[in-house]
């Protein structure tokens, strides 16, 4: 993919579970007035969409941050693979807590507090 290339948008049915090979991809939100919101900056090994297990549209919009190469499952299939591999399972697993945490942190980070606390949360 090329950087600013869409892979899905936000209320897309996505069929596939996509893992970054090689680049960069943002997952963001748009404001109100259209401002890109940037939730994650995923990396080389991650996996972009594990939240589709659930059958839902989309939720998030997500393009390359930079040049990339995304590789994408069908998700039934990877069902089937987790099924019969437990390291991959834990794999999907760890991801989905990983980001998790990092919303957590977000959230916290959103509610008013000292400039000081703000600060070296943010670093």
């Amino acid at each position: 993919m090329k950087k600013g290339e869409s892979l899905f948008s936000e209320r897309d049915e996505v069929k596939n579970i996509y893992m970054i090979l090689e680049g960069k991809m943002t997952l963001f939100r748009l404001s109100e007035i259209g401002q890109k919101r940037i939730i994650y900056i995923l990396d080389s090994g991650e996996i972009i969409n594990e939240v589709i297990f659930d059958s839902m549209p989309a939720s998030i919009n997500c393009e390359a941050f930079e040049d990339s190469i995304v590789i994408g499952f069908d998700k039934g299939t990877l069902l089937y693979v987790m099924e019969k591999n437990f390291d991959l399972t834990q794999k999907v697993i760890k991801s989905m807590g990983k980001k998790i945490r990092r919303q957590y942190r977000q959230l916290k980070n959103t509610v008013p507090i000292r400039m000081d606390k703000k600060l070296a949360a943010k670093l």
